[in-house]
């Protein structure tokens, strides 16, 4: 199963892309479901504390970096798409 004929290297180019940004989404999902089940420092134990001590300031404060994070990852990843794929014609961006 390959890209249609039309599309030529330019469509798989940004399908792959596409999948780029969901493996990095699910990447992040694991991340994050990895650290808050079995860690001794980071974000994820900051977490674990703060939910035994009923701290939820700091929850709401690592959940934010969290999403900080995810969102950088993102921002880059698009840059990225913006700049190697800028030869495409009908390239419009994000």
């Amino acid at each position: 199963m390959g890209a249609h004929p039309a599309c030529g290297a330019a469509g798989g180019v940004a399908r792959g892309h596409d999948r780029l940004r969901y493996s990095l989404a699910t990447a992040w999902l694991a991340l994050v479901f990895g650290e808050s089940i079995n860690a001794d420092a980071g974000i994820g134990f900051l977490m674990n504390q703060a939910r035994e001590f009923f701290r939820t300031d700091v929850i709401v404060v690592c959940l934010v970096a969290y999403a900080f994070l995810g969102l950088t990852a993102d921002v880059i990843v698009r840059t990225l798409e913006r700049l190697l794929l800028q030869w495409r014609p009908t390239f419009t961006g994000p």
